[in-house]
């Protein structure tokens, strides 16, 4: 098998999937971003799942169609993108003081 070849199966895919878990998950942080400037934020957060979902699914299934292997790399690419995201992009500390202390439970 060339290096060529390797990078089809394998490489091509991973790009691809992190590329749409870059798109997935970077839209819904703009949109979460927004959220309270928006009139009716639960309609803004369906439709954005809606469409997220359908870009991210139609573009697997035109690329990878004829390889569950392909669309199972790209999967695996988004969900690193999702990981290096949530490390990436943490609370910020304004926000994370203004969340209230949980007690802990007592047990009865």
């Amino acid at each position: 098998m060339t290096l060529t070849q390797l990078f089809i199966i394998y490489l091509y895919p991973a790009l691809i999937g992190m590329l749409l878990g870059l798109f997935y998950y970077g839209t819904l942080w703009l949109i979460l971003r927004k959220l309270q400037q928006f009139k009716y934020p639960a309609v803004w957060m369906s439709l954005s799942l809606l469409l997220r979902t359908l870009a991210v699914v139609f573009v697997m299934y035109l690329l990878f169609a004829n390889s569950w292997q392909q669309m199972l790399i790209a999967l695996l690419g988004i969900l690193i993108s999702r990981t290096l995201l949530v490390n990436r992009i943490k609370p910020r500390p304004e926000h994370a003081e203004q969340q209230p202390d949980k007690q802990p439970e007592q047990p009865l």
